[in-house]
């Protein structure tokens, strides 16, 4: 089942024909996608397939039942019962066993106009309704918003996931190379109750770029494919505001769909989603908290980690001295796995490589530290410029004038080499997306939509996903930055283009931030949720900077949905702040 559960709406046609309306409509409201079956036209020989076929991919069967027998297939098979469609569609939901809810109209309550039916039809349809008031799950109601309101009220059984993955990226498959043991080993140790700690080997200077999120987003996949654990989630961490906010998200629709998407108050989504966490599905989910990079993060997970003691919790980090949890230490590539990543990025299928170009390759990993996320880059750089490795090394050596071929990049030399042979728009809009890449690391991709640079933006994230600077996954709609590509961009960035910069990402979140909230779909509604984080980054990054007197705006519309869901004392903060800047704009 999807996070939109399907729902098939049973009815008398024509009587129930508005009836039936409505509660597609509340299916809709509630996240459930409804389903029908309209065409009258067909016979009894094929309507049992077709009906099986449409009722058998649904969760359960609404039945609208009202006085009269309606319409009823044609050429009815010898000897079988006469059934109208709506009764048909009854039988088979019960010969398929799939819940079935009846909604019956009252004294009084009128459908639409319909034809004259004879005694016989109305005596059977008595009898079907009077078979009906006997059994299980009968309601009657008395007009179009009785029945939504009734509807409505079955979201907690209707809208139900049984099994759902969220994670930030799709699994890589065959383009996951270098950890397949580790990720057995590790995948063999999780547990509910268990805290799996993934973060880079202490030793080792680099901070960051050895995989251990995109290891633990293979991890997810992987125990949810093989059944082990039904729920999957992947939550960036940061402060406790944002990790809250973050943790609130999983209550929409497109998660566990535990409110309706007009409930807005953030306490009581996230106070919705630690009941799920701590009274359902024990043993069958699985969080990831990923970036638990420094002492505020920590800090800020550490008193909510007791709500996830039935299921199993992987944090991905830096540091690796946080108590009660098991250690994972995540190192370079050894060198055969090094060179079968290279091969993979850089080879020709069904190509032989020449010894002199492996060995090229080989050069290369290590000068690289065999650091993946700096292989990546280098293997998309080579793609790119159309080199070969020995010719890269070759040119690297000469262009810095190193008296040594031995002097080769590092893996920030690397990365910086990347960034610096991009296009100036390009280069650009990545220097913006540092900006907003604070915490969370993703972003949605329709923050950039609405605006008239989208065609030049859209291009430019093709280019950086091919170019391994981010990673965009096409179903999520979202683009992430590495967080060691992010600090390596945002170091290079002059005072002058760092104000550019914060003032381009200013403008992306201004025209969605600044409309009024009772102009927004439930989708832009949710947008707006998912941005709030990096607005509160973007804002700290601005403290005491030119570009801050440009974001009054910013920090006045950020209080006012704070204060819409519910957050008052966090919407004071930015109400003081945005009052402070225009003081000082003033």
């Amino acid at each position: 089942m999807g996070p939109r559960p399907e729902i098939f709406v049973s009815a008398v046609v024509p009587e129930m024909n508005a009836y039936r309306k409505a509660a597609k409509q509340a299916l809709l409201e509630i996240g459930a996608r409804p389903v029908e079956h309209t065409d009258f036209s067909i016979e009894y020989a094929a309507l049992h397939g077709v009906l099986s076929n449409a009722i058998g991919r649904c969760e359960a069967v609404i039945h609208l039942v009202g006085c009269h027998y309606g319409m009823e297939p044609a050429e009815r098979t010898l000897h079988a019962p006469r059934r109208s469609f709506a009764q048909y569609e009854l039988d088979v939901a019960r010969l398929l066993e799939k819940p079935v809810y009846v909604f019956a109209t009252a004294a009084g309550c009128k459908g639409e106009e319909h034809k004259w039916e004879d005694d016989d039809r109305l005596s059977l349809q008595a009898q079907h309704r009077a078979a009906l008031e006997r059994g299980p799950n009968f309601a009657t109601f008395s007009s179009y918003e009785d029945l939504g309101r009734m509807v409505r009220l079955l979201r907690g059984k209707l809208v139900v996931c049984r099994s759902l993955a969220r994670l930030p990226a799709r699994p890589m498959e065959g383009r996951f190379i270098g950890r397949q043991r580790l990720l057995q080993e590790i995948a063999e140790k999780i547990e509910p109750g268990r805290v799996e700690m993934l973060h880079p080997a202490p030793d080792l200077n680099l901070t960051g770029g050895f995989g251990q999120s995109c290891l633990a987003i293979e991890l997810g996949w992987r125990l949810h494919d093989e059944r082990r654990f039904d729920f999957v989630f992947w939550v960036p961490a940061g402060p406790r505001a944002d990790l809250e906010v973050n943790l609130a998200a999983l209550a929409r629709t497109d998660a566990l769909a535990l409110l309706p998407d007009e409930v807005v108050s953030h306490r009581a989504r996230f106070l919705a989603v630690r009941r799920w966490f701590e009274e359902e599905h024990a043993g069958r989910w699985l969080i990831i908290f990923d970036g638990v990079d420094d002492e505020i993060a920590w800090w800020s997970l550490r008193p909510l980690l007791p709500g996830f003691r039935h299921g199993a919790v992987i944090i991905t980090g830096r540091a690796a001295t946080w108590p009660n949890m098991r250690e994972h230490a995540i190192g370079p590539f050894s060198p055969e796995p090094a060179r079968q990543f290279m091969q993979s990025r850089l080879g020709q299928p069904g190509q032989t490589t020449p010894p002199a170009e492996q060995q090229a390759w080989d050069r290369l990993a290590e000068a690289l530290g065999r650091v993946p996320l700096a292989m990546e880059i280098a293997a998309a750089h080579l793609r790119a410029s159309k080199q070969s490795a020995r010719e890269f090394l070759s040119s690297w050596t000469s262009h810095h004038k190193l008296p040594n071929a031995s002097q080769l990049p590092s893996p920030v030399a690397m990365i910086e080499h990347a960034v610096a042979s991009l296009e100036r728009p390009v280069r650009a809009f990545l220097s913006t997306l540092s900006c907003l890449a604070g915490q969370p690391f993703v972003v949605p991709v329709a923050l950039f939509e609405h605006r008239g640079d989208w065609p030049q933006n859209s291009q430019a994230i093709a280019k950086l996903a091919r170019r391994g600077l981010l990673a965009h996954d096409d179903a999520a709609q979202a683009i992430s930055m590495h967080r060691l590509v992010r600090e390596i961009v945002r170091d290079r960035l002059s005072t002058d283009e760092m104000a550019v910069a914060l003032g381009a990402a200013r403008a992306e979140v201004d025209a969605l931030l600044l409309r009024p909230a009772g102009s927004l779909g439930t989708r832009e509604a949710t947008i707006r949720e998912q941005i709030i984080p990096h607005c509160r980054a973007l804002l700290g990054q601005m403290i005491s900077h030119p570009a801050e007197l440009h974001a009054g705006g910013l920090a006045q519309a950020l209080g006012t949905w704070l204060k819409n869901c519910g957050r008052l004392s966090e919407a004071e903060t930015f109400y003081r702040r945005a009052l402070g800047i225009e003081e000082r704009r003033l």
